[in-house]
C-alpha cells in the first residue's frame, strides 16, 4: 500500500462523501499550512489547527491525504518515536492523538472571539464557530478533537466533547483501508508516479459530496476550496477518473450533471445544491463522457437513463449556439470589455482567443458537438435505434465540413476560429486549434500538421507540454488559459493522437503529462490547477488573472487552484489506462 506523503501548502483538506453526509453549508473543509504543522480553515476568518511542537527533533510525514494526516516525531528524553495523528470522523470534527511533543492550539485571524477555558478553547462569529478539546491521558498521550458548528459556540463545544471518545486508532485503521482496496497501479509506473497517483487518488476522495437538494445521488466538486460547486465538463473528467475506485460512483458522477439540467435542456456551467441554473452552459462533453463509460462498465442502463437528455441538450446548443446557421459553434461572450473571463463557459476563462469580445466560429466548441454526434450515434446504435444513429452521423458530417471549409487555414497548416461579423480569422495559435484530432475531423494530410506544430519545440512541445497559447504566439503568457499547460486538453490529444495512428506521440505526450504533475507534487505536495508549459516556475508563482499572492490563502483571490479535480482524475486515467510501450523516440520533437 502506497500513501501520499508530502506535506504542500494548500493541500486540501475535508471530510469525503464516501464516508459520510456533507451538508453543503455545514461541512469543515480547510488546507495544510505552509510554515506550521496544521489545517487553515477559511470559513468566515481564518481559523486554524496547529501543533506546538517542542525541542528540535526530527519529524517523518508517513501520510498526507485529504482527509488525515500521519507524522512521526523524534524527541523527547529517551529520543523516541512518537506518532502525531488527526482525521475527520464526520463533516464538521477532526480528532487525533498526538504526545506532548506536539500539542494542539487553536488559532484565528479574529483573535477577540479566542476564548480559553481549562482544556477548551472556542472562537469564531456565526458562519464558523469552532472548538478545540484537549486531554492529556494518563499515559501520556495527548487526546484532541476540534469541531466546527455555523449556528452555535455550545453546539461546537459539545461535538468537539464528543469527538474526544472517538477511537482514534480504528478511525486510522478504516482510512488506511481505503488505501489498501485501491486498484493496484501498473507495473511500469515508478515509485514517484505510484506516490502521485496515491495523492490523486485521495484528492478525487476529497471532492465526492453526498446528495442534497438537486442532487440526487453522489456529486463531485472540482476543489472543496474555493469554488464547491459542480460543474458541467469537470464532472465528466471526475468520472473517468472515479471509475478506477468505483464504476457506480462514476455513474453517480455524471448523473448529477442531468440532475442540473433545465427543462429547455440546457445542461448549466455549474450548480450547486441550492442555487438556480446559470444561463450559461460549458464545453459539451457529456455524452462523450456517458460513452465512454459505458465502454469500459457495459451498463447498457446508463445509456438507457441518459439518452434522450442528452438529446435535448445537444438540441438546445444547436438552437441556442449556432447562431449564424452555418454548422459550427459560438460560445456566448460576455459584455463587459474590461473582464478578465471574457468566456466563461468556453472553460478557457481568460484566453486571448476572446479578448476583442466579438463573437466566432469556434474551433473547440464545433469539436466538441462533432464528437457528442458520434457518441450520440454509438449509443443510437447500441440502444437498437439505428435510423436515429444516422442522423447523428449526418449531424457530424455537417460539422466536419463546415469546419474544414471555414475554420482551416491552408497558409499556416492550423485550425483558428473565424470572427462571425467579417468572416476573418482570430490567428490566436491555441491549443482549441489541435482539437480536431480529438473530434477525428481533419484528413491525414491536415493531421500530420497538426502533429508538426505539436511537436515543434518552439510552439507546444515545451519543456512541460502542452501550453494553452503556442510560445511563439505573441499573445503567450503565463496566465491561466494565455499560455499554461491544462491537463484535461493532454488528454484529448493524447486521445487524438492515438486516434489519428500516432501512437508513438501519444505515449510521449501521456508520459510528459504524468511526469509534469508528479514533479511538482513531489517539490509542493499539491496536485495543480494548470502549469508552467516551460516546466521552471512552481504553479504557486503563476498568475491566475491577477499577479500571484503569498503565502496562499483560497480567499480572498483565487491563485491556482490546489488539489485540483480534473487534474488529479485525469492522472489517474492516464496512468491507469497506460498504452503498450512505443517504438518510436520520447520525445517527437527531436
Amino acid at each position: 500500500m502506497i500513501l501520499p506523503d508530502v506535506w504542500g501548502e494548500g493541500s486540501l483538506f475535508a471530510f469525503s462523501g464516501l464516508d459520510g453526509p456533507t451538508p453543503y453549508t455545514r461541512s469543515l473543509v480547510g488546507h495544510l499550512s505552509g510554515d506550521r504543522i496544521g489545517v487553515v480553515f477559511p470559513r468566515d476568518g481564518l481559523h486554524s489547527l496547529l501543533f506546538r511542537v517542542s525541542g528540535h527533533g526530527e519529524l517523518v510525514h508517513r501520510a498526507v491525504a485529504s482527509d488525515f494526516l500521519l507524522a512521526s516525531l523524534k524527541g523527547g528524553p529517551d529520543r523516541a518515536w512518537h506518532d502525531l495523528f488527526l482525521g475527520f470522523s464526520s463533516c464538521d470534527t477532526v480528532v487525533g492523538t498526538s504526545s506532548p511533543l506536539a500539542v494542539p492550539y487553536l488559532s484565528s485571524d479574529r483573535p477577540e472571539t479566542l476564548r480559553l477555558e481549562g482544556g477548551r478553547t472556542t472562537c469564531g462569529t456565526y458562519g464558523g464557530y469552532f472548538a478545540l478539546e484537549v486531554r492529556e491521558e494518563a499515559d501520556g498521550t495527548v487526546r484532541f478533537a476540534l469541531a466546527m458548528d455555523v449556528d452555535s459556540v455550545d453546539v461546537a463545544a459539545a461535538k468537539a466533547l464528543t469527538g474526544l471518545s472517538v477511537d482514534a486508532g480504528a478511525l486510522r485503521e478504516r482510512k488506511f483501508a481505503w488505501f489498501a482496496a485501491l486498484p493496484e497501479p501498473p507495473p511500469a509506473l515508478d515509485d514517484a508516479e505510484r506516490r502521485t497517483l496515491a495523492k490523486c487518488f485521495s484528492v478525487m476522495k476529497s471532492q465526492v459530496c453526498t446528495a442534497e437538494g438537486v442532487f440526487r445521488k453522489r456529486w463531485t466538486t472540482p476543489d472543496r476550496l474555493p469554488h464547491a460547486m459542480c460543474w458541467l465538463w469537470d464532472s465528466v473528467f471526475h468520472a473517468m477518473g472515479n471509475r478506477f475506485i468505483d464504476s457506480g460512483l462514476a455513474a453517480d458522477t455524471l448523473d448529477a450533471v442531468f440532475d442540473m439540467q433545465r427543462p429547455d435542456g440546457c445542461v448549466p456551467i455549474s450548480v450547486d445544491p441550492t442555487s438556480s441554473p446559470f444561463v450559461e452552459t460549458q464545453p459539451p462533453v457529456l455524452a462523450f463522457g456517458v460513452w465512454d463509460l459505458y465502454r469500459a462498465t457495459g451498463d447498457r442502463s446508463l445509456l438507457e437513463r441518459h439518452y434522450d437528455d442528452l438529446g435535448r441538450y445537444l438540441a438546445w446548443n444547436r438552437a441556442h449556439r449556432d447562431r449564424n446557421g452555418n454548422g459550427l459553434y459560438e460560445w456566448l461572450m460576455r459584455e463587459n470589455p474590461n473582464a478578465t473571463n471574457r468566456c466563461g463557459e468556453s472553460g478557457m476563462d481568460n484566453t486571448p482567443r476572446f479578448d476583442d469580445g466579438k463573437a466566432k466560429d469556434a474551433v473547440d466548441f464545433s469539436c466538441f458537438m462533432a464528437r457528442e454526434f458520434e457518441a450520440m450515434g454509438d449509443m443510437a446504435r447500441a440502444l437498437g435505434r439505428d435510423g436515429e444513429a444516422a442522423a447523428w452521423d449526418a449531424e457530424r458530417e455537417v460539422v466536419r465540413t463546415a469546419l474544414n471549409a471555414l475554420l482551416w487555414d491552408e497558409d499556416d497548416g492550423f485550425y483558428y476560429d473565424r470572427v462571425v461579423e467579417d468572416g476573418t480569422f482570430c490567428k490566436v495559435k491555441a491549443v482549441s486549434g489541435l482539437l480536431p484530432l480529438f473530434a477525428g475531423l481533419c484528413d491525414e494530410r491536415r493531421a500530420a500538421a497538426l502533429v508538426r506544430h505539436l511537436c515543434n519545440p518552439d510552439e507546444f512541445w515545451t519543456g512541460a507540454p502542452v501550453p494553452s497559447v503556442a510560445l511563439d504566439d505573441p499573445k503567450h503568457e503565463e496566465d491561466m488559459w494565455r499560455g499554461p499547460t491544462w491537463i484535461n486538453y493532454n488528454y484529448f490529444l493524447v486521445l487524438g493522437l492515438r486516434r489519428c495512428g500516432y501512437a508513438a506521440e501519444a505515449e510521449a505526450l501521456r508520459r510528459a503529462t504524468m511526469r509534469t504533475v508528479s514533479w511538482w507534487y513531489l517539490q509542493d505536495g499539491c496536485i495543480f490547477e494548470y502549469f508552467d508549459s516551460r516546466g521552471r516556475v512552481s504553479p504557486t508563482r503563476l498568475s491566475r488573472k491577477s499577479t500571484d499572492i503569498q503565502p496562499y490563502f483560497a480567499h480572498p483571490r483565487i491563485a491556482v487552484v490546489r488539489d485540483f479535480g480534473w487534474t488529479a482524475t485525469l492522472y489517474a486515467a492516464l496512468a491507469m489506462e497506460a498504452a503498450p510501450a512505443a517504438s518510436a523516440p520520447a520525445d517527437p520533437a527531436r
